[in-house]
């Protein structure tokens, strides 16, 4: 079986081997000190009162191990920000290289007047 310990701010199970919790991140006591406690009369819970009361958790590394990631909200705000200035010089390009509906509309005049000279040439061959 595997030997688990409690953390004692959230109440949550960890290996015994953990320094931290996985779930809030916080140090969880050393083996000496898990000792002496484990003759007093505490109970794991009181620190889940706590726990339900903050939303705040701490995700769990690579490989599962128990040590609190880098993710923070400071990376999800880094992120934000580069996918935003992302799109806005995307929507800058785009707005910048398309053309202005003045040289559309000159465009396909020119168009129309391009077809109609190949037409013209056409049935002038085929008439004549």
């Amino acid at each position: 079986m595997i030997d688990q310990q409690f953390c004692t701010a959230c109440g949550r199970l960890n290996r015994e081997q953990a320094r931290f919790c996985g779930y809030c991140g916080r140090p969880l006591q050393d083996t000496a000190q898990k000792k002496e406690d484990s003759f007093s009369v505490k109970q794991p819970l009181e620190g889940a009162r706590e726990a339900l009361h903050t939303s705040s958790s701490v995700q769990t590394g690579e490989h599962g191990s128990n040590e609190p990631s880098q993710k923070s909200t400071g990376s999800r705000t880094m992120k934000l920000l580069s996918s935003t200035i992302f799109m806005v010089t995307l929507l800058g390009l785009l707005v910048y290289t398309n053309p202005t509906l003045e040289s559309y509309e000159s465009f396909l005049h020119q168009q129309i007047l391009e077809d109609a000279a190949r037409q013209s040439d056409t049935l002038s061959q085929t008439l004549g």
